[in-house]
């Protein structure tokens, strides 16, 4: 059908291209609406199936010739991005350039333009030289550690002097006052309980109800800062009424090989779950450092690799990141614009400031696909079987089951994706050179802290 196309590349990957369809093409995919026209159209004075050509094109000329530059390009573009290299992403429609004229015995030309993948060109990328990270592991994480399963494990007793402390557990009634001293309609809450320290509460009150007694009522005089991490509270005031109803606090069980027993029946002794907090402790240290590394050097790619991205491309992730934080926000769009705008803000400002970020996560995402491709990476059924299995005894259910959850969320193209990635990464660092490095405790490791501000 096509007999001709010709490919122009423009600016911010994005492509141009003229096709053009041969006449007699043209004429059968015209002559065949014809045909299709006189078998079921129904014209006055004729049987259906009987009308002649000549009186169904002149009552329905323009209708037929519209719907034969329709299927032309439809069937045309449809041949075009089965063989070209430059193919349209699959979220950005093509656009026609002006409306294409039908002339019967000619050849039918259009022109249309469309966002492609970007081609970018990788050179250099093995044996890239990144620093050396080494875990600094203290008997004080192991500590921690122990710290965390006690609290875990304890048990919460009512507070005989009724003080608040921090790490008591606490149940309050609170409500929001107004300008009036007035309870504010919809804010009051009965039973809150939280723990003191934690920062699991919505107005961040922790500090304010250290030394507090149970009965005791107080307002609050609370200032929140633009940036707070609560959309609902960034810049207000807020009078609040508290009343401490209930105050308990924690029973720490001992540090022993009973506490080890009840934490899981594999640990016989204490020894044994310091052991195997130990191992986990390293291999969490081990995953942050391999995390770094490949962070490393993908910055290095990418800062010597020219990326330029469809503004589709970039528009279709941040609509993807709205879509996230208004989801995460409670799921009501009208509200979050509402709060935005409190904020002096808008849905067009959030996306602009969170742009750059987008481009730049966007741009790792081209540079590895890139690299799987050039080097040829593949996942073999059987890894993914063996992914599938794998996941299955994490979740502690039944392969089978695995299998139909991989199914029915279509997740295989994931999974496949990532044993590539992994594979991938596994290269680079592999080929990578390490120079020296330092140590980094492992506090900082789990926070990202891999460097100070002179080193970046």
């Amino acid at each position: 059908m096509v007999a001709n196309k010709e490919l122009e590349l423009l600016e911010k990957s994005r492509v141009s291209m003229k096709i053009t369809v041969a006449e007699g093409d043209v004429k059968k995919t015209y002559d065949d609406l014809v045909k299709d026209y006189c078998q079921k159209v129904r014209v006055d004075g004729f049987r259906v199936g009987k009308v002649p050509p000549n009186i169904l094109i002149s009552k329905y000329g323009d209708i037929i010739q519209d719907e034969t530059v329709k299927a032309v390009i439809e069937k045309s573009l449809e041949e075009v991005f089965d063989t070209v290299e430059y193919k349209p992403l699959p979220y950005a429609v093509p656009e026609l350039k002006d409306k294409p004229v039908f002339e019967a015995g000619k050849d039918f030309s259009f022109e249309i333009s469309y966002d492609t993948y970007p081609k970018v060109k990788l050179d250099n990328y093995k044996g890239l030289k990144i620093p050396e990270v080494e875990a600094d592991i203290k008997k004080e994480d192991l500590d921690r550690e122990l710290d965390i399963l006690r609290d875990e494990n304890a048990i919460v007793v009512e507070k005989k002097d009724g003080v608040v402390a921090q790490k008591d557990v606490i149940t309050i009634d609170y409500a929001e006052l107004d300008a009036g001293g007035n309870e504010v309609e919809g804010s009051k809450r009965e039973g809150f309980t939280f723990t003191v320290g934690s920062g699991y509460n919505l107005y961040k009150i922790d500090d304010e109800m250290i030394g507090m007694k149970k009965e005791e009522e107080k307002v609050l005089h609370k200032e929140y800062p633009e940036d707070f991490e609560y959309p609902a509270m960034a810049g207000k005031k807020v009078d609040l009424k508290v009343k401490i109803v209930q105050v308990k606090e924690k029973q720490l069980p001992a540090l022993d090989d009973e506490l080890a027993q009840d934490i899981n029946e594999k640990y016989k002794t204490l020894d044994d779950l310091k052991k195997d907090i130990e191992e986990r402790l390293k291999n969490n240290a081990e995953e942050k450092i391999r995390e770094y590394k490949i962070t490393k050097i993908l910055e290095q790619i990418k800062d010597n690799t020219e990326i330029v991205l469809p503004d589709s491309m970039v528009n279709r992730e941040l609509e993807r990141e709205w879509l996230s934080m208004v989801y995460y926000s409670g799921g009501r769009e009208d509200m979050v614009l509402k709060e935005l705008e409190k904020q002096g803000s808008s849905k067009g400002k959030y996306l602009e400031e969170r742009k750059a970020d987008a481009e730049e996560s966007l741009k790792m995402s081209v540079i590895i696909e890139e690299l799987i491709e050039a080097e040829k990476i593949e996942a073999t059924n059987e890894e993914i079987e063996a992914e599938i299995k794998a996941g299955a005894e994490k979740q502690n259910i039944s392969l089978e089951d695995a299998r139909e959850r991989v199914k029915a969320n279509k997740m295989e193209a994931s999974i496949r994706f990532g044993l590539q990635k992994k594979k991938l990464f596994d290269l680079l660092l592999s080929s990578a050179t390490y120079t020296k490095g330092k140590k980094v405790k492992y506090q900082d490791l789990l926070a990202g802290k891999f460097e100070k501000e002179k080193d970046k």
